[in-house]
This record gives C-alpha cells, sequence and structure tokens, in this order.
C-alpha cells in the first residue's frame, strides 16, 4: 500500500507490519482519534472477520471497525506494541523461568477457543505469531488459519510444518479433521522451539526430550512438552485444561519425576552389580576350562548384555545406539576384567616342563587341574610359557615353596629339583 494513503477517509497508512495467514498488516493512524491502529487487509471476508467479531478476550486483537474498500475487506484492530517471541528469542537464550508464565498465558487463550460455541482451534501455534507487550504479557496475533468445527463449510486446514503434528500436515491426502490435540501439539512444539531455539525433533523412543538440548530444563517442563508432542494424538493430552493443571502444579510433576529417577538409577546400579557377577562366574568358568568354544560365548553374552544395557543417544525422528558408551561400556570393562582377576587367582601348581640354556630356565607352569598359570613379570602378567626365569640355579637352590622345577644337566645327566615360592593373588 502506497503511504499517506487514507482508508475509510479516517485511517491514514504509515507503515508495514508484515503479513499474516490471510492477508497484509500495516499500521495506520486514526485521523478522529489521533491513535494507531493494527490494520489488516484481506481479499475477500473470511471466517477471520467472523471470529474476530466473536472473540472478547483481552488474549487477542479487539477489532474495532470494518471497512470494505475497493472489493476489499479492510478490518481495523488493536495495534500491539512489542515484539513476537521469536524475535525475543532471538535476542536472547530462554530461560523457563521465563517461558513458564508465558506457557500458562498462551494455554489460556487456546483453552478459551476452544470453550466457544461453535469451538474454535486456532491451527497456528508459534513463536511468530505471539506478541510479546512491554508490560510483559502475552497476546495471540494472526487468527487467519483458525478452524470453526461442527461447521458446514469446507474449510482449509492449514499450519506451520514443524509446530503443526504429522496428522495435520497431511490432512489434504487422509480427510483427517481436527480437534484440540492440533492445538495441544503446536503448543508443545512451541515450548520446545523457545527452550532449545531448535527446530530439530530430537526424540527418545519417539518421544520428544527437550531436557537432551537444554539440560538445565526441569523434569516437570520435559514431561509436559512430552506429552504434548506424542505423535499419536490418543497420547497426548486431551483437553488444555490437563495441560494447564499440570504447568501450575510443574513443581509437584518436577519433584515425582525426580524421585522416579532416583529409584530407576538404583535400579540400573543393581543391576549393573548382578552383571558384573555374571561376569565373573564366566570369568571363572573360563579360568576352569581354558576353552576357546566357552570363551566365544562369554563373549558374545557380553555382546548380548552391551545391547540391552546401551546408551541410547537422541537424533532427529530416531534413536541411535552408541555400544561403548555409558552402561554399556561400563558392563565391556566388568566382562574383561572378571576374566582377568579370575586369572590372577591362586591355584596350587607345579612344573611340568622346563629346558635351559645355560643359567636360563624356560618354565611352563600348571595347576593341579591342567590349567596353564599366569605368573607376574615386574608390573606385567603373561602366560607362563612366556616367562623366562633368568634366575641363576644357585639361588633356586636355596629357595623354598610351592613350585617345583625339574632340571637336567645334559652334560652329566643329574636330575636336580628347585622349590621356589610363587606370591598367591
Amino acid at each position: 500500500m502506497e503511504e499517506n494513503r487514507v482508508i475509510g477517509e479516517r485511517y491514514v497508512y504509515k507503515r508495514s507490519l508484515g503479513k499474516g495467514g490471510n492477508g497484509s498488516v500495516f499500521l495506520c493512524e486514526d485521523r478522529k482519534l489521533q491513535k494507531e491502529w493494527a490494520v489488516k487487509e484481506l481479499s475477500v471476508p473470511g471466517k477471520e472477520l467472523m471470529v474476530l467479531k466473536t472473540i472478547s478476550c483481552n488474549l487477542f486483537p479487539r477489532i474495532v471497525d470494518v471497512i470494505y474498500e475497493q472489493k476489499k475487506v479492510y478490518l481495523i484492530m488493536d495495534y500491539i506494541e512489542g515484539i513476537t517471541l521469536k524475535e525475543k528469542m532471538n535476542r536472547q537464550k530462554l530461560t523457563e523461568k521465563e517461558v513458564l508464565p508465558w506457557a500458562v498465558e498462551i494455554a489460556k487463550a487456546l483453552h478459551y477457543l476452544h470453550q466457544m460455541t461453535p469451538q474454535l482451534l486456532y491451527m497456528d501455534c508459534k513463536p511468530e505469531n505471539i506478541m510479546l507487550t512491554p508490560n510483559g504479557e502475552i497476546r495471540l496475533v494472526d487468527l487467519g488459519s483458525v478452524y470453526v468445527c461442527q461447521s458446514d463449510t469446507k474449510q482449509r486446514i492449514s499450519g506451520t510444518k514443524f509446530f503443526s503434528p504429522i496428522e495435520q500436515q497431511n490432512s489434504s491426502r487422509t480427510n483427517g479433521t481436527p480437534d484440540v490435540r492440533n492445538d495441544i501439539y503446536a503448543f508443545g512444539m512451541t515450548l520446545y522451539y523457545l527452550l532449545t531455539g531448535k527446530k530439530k525433533e530430537y526424540r527418545r523412543k519417539g518421544r520428544l526430550c527437550v531436557r537432551d538440548e537444554n539440560p538445565v530444563v526441569s523434569y516437570g517442563m520435559s514431561t509436559i512438552i512430552a506429552r504434548c508432542t506424542e505423535r499419536e494424538p490418543k497420547k497426548r493430552y486431551q483437553t488444555v485444561d490437563e495441560v494447564l493443571y499440570q504447568l501450575t502444579h510443574i513443581r509437584e510433576a518436577d519433584k515425582q519425576q525426580k524421585r522416579k529417577n532416583i529409584l530407576w538409577k538404583m535400579v540400573s546400579l543393581m543391576g549393573k552389580t548382578v552383571c558384573a557377577l555374571m561376569c565373573l562366574v564366566l570369568a571363572k568358568n573360563y579360568s576352569i576350562r581354558q576353552d576357546v568354544t566357552f570363551l566365544t560365548g562369554s563373549i558374545i553374552f557380553g555382546g548380548v548384555l552391551l545391547l540391552f544395557c546401551r546408551k541410547q543417544k537422541c537424533t532427529v525422528y530416531e534413536v541411535k545406539h552408541d555400544l561403548f558408551c555409558g552402561a554399556g561400556k561400563r558392563i565391556l570393562i566388568y566382562l574383561f576384567l572378571g576374566i582377568g582377576i579370575m586369572q590372577l587367582m591362586s591355584f596350587s601348581v607345579r612344573a611340568k616342563e622346563s629346558s635351559h640354556q645355560k643359567d636360563i630356565l624356560h618354565v611352563i607352569l600348571y595347576d593341579s587341574d591342567g590349567r596353564k598359570l599366569l605368573l607376574q613379570r615386574g608390573t606385567v602378567w603373561k602366560l607362563s610359557e612366556d616367562i623366562i626365569l633368568s634366575v641363576p640355579l644357585e639361588e633356586l637352590e636355596e629357595a623354598e615353596g610351592e613350585i617345583t622345577v625339574s632340571y637336567m644337566n645334559k652334560n652329566s645327566g643329574e636330575i636336580k629339583k628347585y622349590v621356589f615360592s610363587c606370591c598367591k593373588k
């Protein structure tokens, strides 16, 4: 619209305020009242005109006049000073403390529409359509996407892709009828966007995980957002009254969720302890059997434990599992640690084979069950067949202990037995 144009011989155009879902919005000055109004230009009279005429709630702009001019309709409405929540979010990172009272007011506005006769659905709840006044009050603007329930007139179902549920986006293909749960979903996505600043859905087992993107968000708020944004409508809150109740009792919900988390951590700790003990039992059996097949089975069992105890990491629309992170990593450590500990446990031992080269003995040690043992050389543990005892023979002759090494001098044919001690672990 050109500057200095006058609408209805009264409202003088000043500047554009943007475009709404059903027309352009601009600022005009009232010549008579010397007051500024927001004017919305509609090509054809639509349901927005009817809706605004019936609404009498301070959470929405008030319509004060209607001008029919040049085959167009101009709605003269309250000019709401302030910024949108999208602009507010772009200026600074929002906290839950700021967002919570806004959420309550937005829910009240939606509740007002849902209680009207006929029932109205907002259908386009998003930060761009929510104004924040200088006094910190909330106003919902742009009612161009409103859906009138129980209407015989065919209506176009619209909305914004990220904020509207799947059934609303696919309405043209499914011929579905929207209900209040559409607004509840968009309300939850609006809160998610305000608290994370991201238009990506991070879900865990199908539920939106706001705390994965913003860990300081309370459990109560996270639960409300997750319930509002369930993909299946029947799993969401069924009315905005339920949402309002949860928002006004969010502290109680937060405490209850924390208690559940503590209980879950205790159960998880007990489960990990049981897994660790099972790993030790498997390790002991392996130490006894020294069987490759059994070792392979133990590793497979450990792999199964990893699959069930893995840590979940959220990605867009799906859940990706990191096998070597969190609980899975710890159980893997338990498995190998158990094998190591059981291998180092004390057994009665004897020398079964030995060879010599000058004063060096290469000894393979076995226990009474025929298992090869681990011996320590410094801080390194190796299989006994890899241990070279480079101790002078005369020192072995003076030693005492549990291990007997038979040594035959090839030159003289004399057989000597040496007894020395082995530290028990």
